[in-house]
């Protein structure tokens, strides 16, 4: 079982907020334990997960707004802004 402490410290590792003695001690504790190395691999997978998830659902919520803003009628004059500011470009 993974504890918290140890979640943290791949947190801090993942994200590059170690300083650089302690990445290396982490590093060195990687290499012996292979348990830690499947915790940062397994925490390292989930992370992308969940970055993929939020990327999507971002996405879609920007393509919704998109849909209502460009192609409702009551919009039409903030369309026509948009496309006046880019045309400027």
């Amino acid at each position: 079982m993974t504890s918290l402490t140890e979640i943290q410290e791949i947190e801090a590792y993942l994200q590059g907020k170690m300083q650089a003695e302690d990445e290396l001690v982490f590093e060195a504790k990687m290499l012996i334990d292979e348990n830690l190395k499947d915790h940062v691999f397994w925490q390292k997978h989930t992370f992308e997960l969940v970055q993929f998830y939020g990327r999507k659902r971002l996405k879609n919520q920007l393509e919704a707004v998109h849909q209502q803003l460009f192609t409702k009628p009551q919009h039409k004059s903030f369309r026509q802004k948009v496309i006046q500011l880019f045309s400027k470009l």
